[in-house]
């Protein structure tokens, strides 16, 4: 195996940041020389990827919205393939991001660049049609999900399967009464975190739904709410938008896993925060709402009953999922309400999100993926 490796690494959103992060330091441990270059956010820089740039300029979600920052993508796009042409890495490993990775991957392919795709795209939940795609250009599919190993290599894939890193990112954070303690939270005091997203445009389309609904509870019940704030968004952004509900809600720097273990109950946007929330041991409400062109292309397309990865991982509703025009705050204070009027009842939900916390399955994922890109590194062919 070579001793120095030249890697372009790209994420497109916070989540797979984070991921990214992981999966440097994973890879430097292993394999010190190791230089790493590519598109991320301030976890991968943190891990001293040489971030050339920043995903927070191409996080957006729906088929509507990311026109408004066709530019922006296009010339990242271009960035990335001239960056291979010229810096030659020995891989690209392309985390989560599909509607751009899947993308990049068919010109990185054409350049002939190794590809590691890491955290897979949800093409067995829809648009099964992109494994066309994988199959011709991707050359290790690095899957976090059992399911997904099989699913791939039915498909002439070949598929890893590492475990799930969020497990790791999560034991590294205070448990409930310490996290309690480091935001000086009281041990009474019932809290509720919300999640409201971690791109502008989920932002601007839950976090008022959010709010509207807090004032509603604070108007029954003593109730804190605190919203951590990811680092993918600026702090005023998220006030002004409290500012016109009339709410106060506290703003936390912390980590969201701090914020989450601190918390009785959670309202959370869907994707890796509801995993996140899951392994915090939280009973949460799973929320989805995006353009009506979006969601209604999405409906043709999606072929799961859920949308929230907690329930798809449980297999069954473990946690309650308001989409689309059910996202309004008399549906999350009525969801809320059973467990404020009686905390017993959070007692079976408990016990759900255990069984999620069993089939997460055992930690060293990042390590366990780094393993894989440099083998891949290695390998002939």
């Amino acid at each position: 195996m070579k001793r120095e490796l030249k890697l372009l690494i790209v994420a497109g959103e916070a989540s797979g940041d984070l991921h990214g992060g992981a999966l440097a330091r994973s890879i430097q441990t292993i394999a010190p020389d190791t230089r790493l270059f590519g598109i991320g956010g301030e976890s991968m820089r943190d891990a001293g990827v040489d971030i050339r740039i920043d995903a927070r300029d191409l996080a957006v979600t729906g088929f509507t919205e990311v026109t408004g920052r066709i530019f922006t993508i296009w010339k990242a796009m271009r960035w990335a393939v001239d960056a291979c042409r010229r810096e030659k890495p020995d891989a690209a490993v392309l985390i989560d991001y599909p509607d751009f990775n899947l993308r990049l991957a068919k010109r990185l392919h054409r350049l002939g660049v190794r590809i590691a795709y890491y955290v897979s795209p949800q093409l067995w939940a829809w648009r099964p049609g992109r494994v066309k795609t994988v199959s011709e250009c991707v050359d290790r599919m690095i899957v976090l999900f059992p399911f997904e190993k099989g699913w791939y290599q039915q498909r002439g894939v070949d598929a890893r399967y590492v475990g799930n890193p969020v497990v790791d990112r999560m034991r590294h954070f205070p448990n409930h009464m310490e996290s309690r303690r480091r935001l000086d939270i009281g041990e009474d005091r019932f809290l509720i975190a919300l999640m409201p997203g971690s791109r502008q445009n989920e932002i601007k389309r839950i976090l008022p739904v959010f709010a509207r609904a807090a004032v509603r509870i604070r108007n029954e019940f003593p109730v804190d709410f605190i919203l951590p704030v990811a680092p993918s968004i600026h702090q005023s952004y998220l006030q002004r938008f409290l500012d016109a509900s009339g709410v106060s809600i506290r703003l936390s720097s912390e980590p969201s896993p701090v914020a989450l273990k601190a918390a009785d109950f959670a309202w959370v946007t869907s994707g890796t925060a509801t995993l996140e929330t899951a392994l915090a041991g939280t009973p949460m409400i799973v929320v989805y709402k995006t353009s009506t062109i979006s969601y209604l292309l999405a409906r043709m397309l999606v072929k799961v009953d859920h949308i929230g990865m907690v329930n798809l991982v449980a297999g069954e509703e473990v946690a309650p999922e308001l989409i689309q025009g059910r996202v309004t705050p008399r549906n999350l204070v009525m969801l809320t309400r059973p467990v404020l009027e009686n905390r017993a009842s959070l007692e079976p939900l408990w016990r759900n999100l255990a069984a999620v916390n069993r089939a997460m399955g055992e930690g060293g994922a990042s390590d366990r993926a780094a393993e894989e890109v440099i083998d891949l590194c290695s390998s002939d062919g």
